[in-house]
């Protein structure tokens, strides 16, 4: 699946997903902090072999600590995400199966001890969300739910556990958007502004996690068409992570409701941030060049669009794995061209 659309399809699914999370504490070792920090920067500006190489060294500090499985786990899903490969996926199972046994471990020696709870929690998150992906979607739901009711265990312990709070809210705000047909039931409570406010307070407070706080938020605004308020969000993030692709995708489809040029600018600044990654490929120059197209024509810029199409179609040599996710995309290419086709020949 195209990266831009599996974005799509993520909003679905955040609420089992904590990418890149750690305490709204710090954390007692100052090596551990450290590289934390500097390894989450790495992820949320796309630097993801940077990333690795920080967090494999976490893994000397100690190693009965699941927390370089967990985070080279969530590295490798953004990186795969971000550039729609799929080539990590074995990797992903085992470094996570390694986390949760890590974890359980840890929780056998102390079951009230809540960073060995939350531990746990992020195991099951991380797997409900990478299976949601592989789109075994019964895994995903199930471990979901047990990492919820982990999280949950997180704040009777500690109610200001923000990042536990922040995976509660965005269950809370996904599970009553789902349900919204059946919402007039009695028993279907609507607790989407509850959801928000949770992943609000953990913009507010938490000392580690915020990029994801603000990528699910702006996500959460978008759909409630509350696009101004996503805008905001996403500038003032970029402020201090100019190189945050995610936010700046999340940040070209807000713009998309309400300034198409700023969104098209937006792409094109995206697919030169792309040129320049040696993970580069082509399902992402197509995807995105498409992305741009549509809004030209849009915007009625139709030779400008027509341009782009034919780019795009030139675009050949596709591998197998590369052919699968763009081959619905392409076909909406090429009628795109024979609609911008149509509306040049009628003038």
């Amino acid at each position: 699946m195209p990266e831009t659309e599996r974005l799509a399809r993520y909003s679905l699914f955040i609420f089992f997903f904590i990418h890149s999370t750690v305490f709204s504490q710090i954390y007692h070792d100052e090596r551990i902090h450290n590289l934390i920090v500097k390894s989450m920067a790495a992820t949320s500006n796309c630097r993801y072999d940077s990333a690795e190489v920080l967090l494999k060294s976490l893994k000397k500090i100690d190693p009965s600590l699941p927390l370089s499985e967990l985070f080279l786990a969530s590295n490798y899903i953004a990186k795969n995400l971000d550039f729609s490969l799929y080539d990590s996926n074995e990797i992903i199972d085992s470094l996570l199966d390694e986390a949760e046994k890590l974890s359980g471990d840890l929780l056998e020696n102390d079951s009230k001890n809540v960073w060995y709870i939350y531990f746990y929690a992020l195991s099951k998150s991380y797997r409900a969300y990478f299976k949601s992906l592989t789109r075994d979607y019964l895994i995903a739901f199930a471990d979901g739910i047990t990492a919820v009711k982990y999280f949950e265990k997180c704040l009777l312990i500690d109610k200001n556990f923000f990042e536990a709070k922040m995976a509660i809210g965005n269950f809370l705000y996904w599970k009553s958007k789902i349900a919204e047909p059946i919402n007039f039931l009695p028993f279907i409570k609507d607790e989407k502004q509850q959801g928000i406010k949770f992943i609000e307070e953990t913009i507010e407070n938490a000392s580690y996690n915020q990029n994801i706080s603000v990528y699910s938020l702006i996500w959460i605004y978008i759909r409630e068409q509350r696009f101004e308020d996503a805008i905001e969000l996403a500038q003032n993030w970029l402020k201090l992570n100019p190189d945050a692709r995610f936010i700046k995708l999340a940040l070209a489809s807000a713009f998309i409701r309400v300034d198409k040029t700023k969104a098209l600018s937006l792409y094109e600044d995206i697919l030169a941030s792309y040129k320049k990654e040696k993970y580069f490929n082509k399902v992402v120059e197509i995807t995105i060049k498409h992305k741009a197209a549509v809004l030209q024509y849009d915007l009625a810029n139709y030779e400008e669009a027509l341009l782009t199409c034919v780019e795009i179609l030139a675009i050949d040599g596709l591998s197998i794995s590369e052919n699968n996710p763009v081959a619905n995309r392409i076909n909406r290419v090429k009628e795109l061209k024979k609609k911008i086709e149509d509306t040049l020949n009628s003038r």
